[in-house]
């Protein structure tokens, strides 16, 4: 970072020795000129302050808490029989196109470090000389892309282990929306902290999740504001889509009961339910019956 603080500064001094020679060129000539010199500067702010480009700002501590979220998730699931592993996140998986870029070298950098720190191989690499078709592994990791990448370099997949931020592997992942058996549409109203609440007759963003499934029946979901679904830490057992990275009380098991039918299981081991007073969704039965039952339907089904 030092050293591109070093480069930028060069650059804005090499602006301003720039700047100082046109202008005195430009006042050597009739007056007129000196209008254009005092003009310049306003311009050139002018300029700056219509649309500005977004920047992305980094945080040291972030970064560093970042590396040790991969760390943990690395140290609680890695097997040493694996020769390397890759950490292939939930995040990545769901991230929006325009946040991508970002998202992959942040994880990509952080996975090295936390590799590093744990003396662990990773398949997970930042260089300007990528081994061959490492790309699409790189923006868009996922088993295919991994699988794509040993074909062509003449690895074995199965001597990588995949991680992600649970102890399941990813089987698929969508846009769903859900309805309940009051046969209305669970919603992550902003209006009340993003609550899931069941109360929407039609579906829009609100409505709209990303559900990923994983092994043994284990699923996550996310909402349009790239937040997970949440058991509260508190005694109502309300469910929220307010955290942005996963852990246990994020992640939820289903249970099949047709072929678009399913009941869900937060971590405190309870069935989610519409409560009848304010219609959220909390995690308050031991026993899933009619009310415990959820309609998953497909985002692109239900346009």
């Amino acid at each position: 970072m030092r050293s591109l603080d070093r480069i930028i500064n060069t650059q804005v001094i090499f602006m301003i020795l720039i700047f100082v020679f046109v202008f005195k060129a430009l006042s050597s000539y009739r007056s007129k000129f000196n209008y254009v010199i005092l003009a310049l500067p306003v311009l050139v702010i002018t300029d700056n302050l219509i649309n500005p480009e977004p920047h992305k700002s980094f945080y040291k501590q972030e970064a560093q808490n970042d590396v040790e979220f991969i760390k943990e998730n690395i140290k609680r699931n890695y097997r040493g029989e694996f020769e390397s592993v890759a950490y292939i996140s939930i995040d990545m998986l769901l991230v929006k196109n325009e946040q991508r870029n970002n998202l992959a070298i942040l994880q990509t950098i952080s996975t090295m470090i936390a590799c590093q720190e744990l003396n662990v191989v990773c398949v997970n690499g930042y260089s300007g000389f990528n081994p061959g078709n490492f790309e699409q592994l790189f923006f868009n990791p996922s088993t295919r892309t991994l699988q794509d990448w040993c074909d062509f370099n003449k690895c074995d997949i199965n001597a990588i282990q995949i991680i992600n931020e649970t102890s399941e592997y990813v089987l698929d992942w969508r846009s769903v929306n859900i309805k309940s058996t009051n046969l209305k549409y669970l919603c992550a109203d902003e209006g009340i902290n993003n609550k899931v609440v069941a109360n929407k007759d039609q579906a829009f963003d609100w409505e709209t999740f990303k559900m990923v499934k994983l092994t043994n029946q284990k699923c996550v979901f996310q909402s349009h504001r790239s937040k997970y679904f949440s058991l509260s830490s508190d005694s109502s057992n309300s469910i929220s889509a307010t955290i942005a990275k996963i852990s246990q009380n994020e992640i939820f098991t289903f249970e099949t009961v047709s072929s678009n039918e399913i009941h869900i299981k937060a971590a405190n081991g309870k069935y989610l339910t519409v409560d009848p007073k304010d219609n959220q969704i909390k995690a308050n039965e031991d026993k899933p019956e009619e009310a415990e039952k959820f309609t998953i339907i497909n985002f692109d089904e239900n346009k």
